[in-house]
């Protein structure tokens, strides 16, 4: 784990997204969220992290016209 962020992490043996913050449990523990589902957040430690993680999200992309993705043709 490179720091707080976005990973993607296998939590289940599902792969979802998980913004990943410090836990400040005096452990190094981390803690994993997603804000648009209001899910439950896990804690886990880093070890158990590192074994999950699958990925990084690097960078977002910004949709400016969600018309052009619709559609088949170019």
């Amino acid at each position: 784990m490179r720091g707080e962020g976005i990973y993607l992490v296998d939590v289940g043996g599902v792969a979802d997204l998980y913004r990943v913050t410090n836990a400040y449990d005096g452990c190094g523990g981390l803690e994993l969220s997603q804000e648009k589902r209001r899910s439950r957040i896990h804690r886990l430690s880093r070890i158990k992290f590192d074994a999950l993680v699958v990925g990084i999200v690097v960078a977002d992309i910004r949709t400016r016209d969600e018309r052009f993705l619709m559609r088949g043709d170019a």
